[in-house]
């Protein structure tokens, strides 16, 4: 889990499933650029290769499920900003709460923010069961990095977004 700033270091370290074997991330009012946040505005479409805190570049190469939480309201990092994000996460569970600032979700939204939680922990379960060993006795995920068939692929990738769907259609606060 990171918050703010720390979701650079939280998405840098699960970007190394080599040293690090994570189920899923959850991260809160997360930043894609640092250069974009101090720039703003068209910064955040753009590569910046000076940029030590660009999560937007890495994020999509983390198979595990990423539960982005913004709140609407944030004045520190824009919501915008895991919008952004959203675009180029492969398992992806968003929650952009209407009345949630930066700093407030946790304790203004405290229930509804442990029952998404819980439900995304849920998920996580149900998604790491549909993990499969692969020729090397590596456990990869199914849906991206299988050795099986192509077929058996799609029938997991759509297993795993009938359960996405039903989650983010439950999620009445989520940006359409």
């Amino acid at each position: 889990m990171g918050h703010s700033l720390g979701t650079a270091p939280t998405v840098h370290l699960a970007n190394n499933p080599n040293y690090y074997n994570v189920a899923g991330l959850v991260l809160i009012s997360p930043l894609a650029s640092g250069m974009s946040l101090l720039l703003g505005g068209e910064e955040l479409k753009k590569k910046n290769p000076k940029d030590v805190f660009n999560n937007k570049d890495i994020i999509g190469r983390i198979i595990s499920p990423i539960f982005l939480i913004h709140g609407r309201k944030d004045s520190t990092i824009p919501v915008e900003h895991s919008i952004e994000l959203a675009k180029h996460i492969q398992n992806l569970y968003k929650w952009y709460p209407k009345k949630a600032g930066h700093n407030n979700i946790i304790s203004e939204l405290r229930m509804k923010f442990f029952q998404k939680c819980k439900f995304f922990m849920d998920y996580l379960s149900r998604f790491q069961n549909k993990r499969c060993n692969t020729s090397d006795n590596k456990i990869y995920s199914c849906v991206i990095r299988s050795n099986e068939p192509y077929y058996k692929n799609i029938y997991a990738s759509r297993m795993i977004q009938r359960e996405e769907n039903y989650m983010i259609s439950n999620t009445s606060d989520s940006v359409k």
